[in-house]
């Protein structure tokens, strides 16, 4: 049996393929969407939050609808680990692509990406990505 998790690329019963894709180009499919869900750890159990996005300087500026409340208080005062993924599959044919990005975010204030947390009724977090994974559906 092949060992796939080191491939690059796989095959399923369909002929559907999953290619992992580069650093470089999961960015620019992630710069290239609007939106997408950030997941972090709330009560010791996994959370998710729809969320908007864009890229600034190799850094990934997260905007959370609801403001600061959707966020658990340790992510107002200390770096946050994180993961942020966004994709586009189209249904009909379940092929497209899907990218995460996982790191440390910290809050922002309005304009800057110093603390402490803003004020606005959007939260706004920047995360330097560390580890950055893509997939293409084909």
């Amino acid at each position: 049996m092949k060992d796939w998790k080191n491939a690059r690329e796989r095959e399923d019963a369909g002929g559907r393929r999953l290619r992992r894709l580069g650093r470089d180009e999961a960015l620019l499919l992630l710069g290239g969407a609007s939106s997408g869900r950030l997941v972090f750890t709330e009560h010791a159990l996994p959370a998710v939050r729809p969320a908007r996005h864009e890229l600034d300087s190799g850094d990934l500026v997260v905007r959370l609808w609801g403001g600061q409340d959707v966020l658990p208080a340790p992510a107002l005062s200390v770096p946050l680990v994180v993961a942020y993924e966004a994709d586009a599959v189209d249904p009909a044919t379940s092929r497209g692509w899907s990218v995460v990005v996982t790191g440390y975010a910290r809050t922002m204030a309005d304009g800057t990406g110093a603390e402490p947390a803003c004020t606005s009724p959007e939260a706004r977090l920047r995360i330097r990505p560390e580890l950055v994974v893509g997939y293409r559906l084909n």
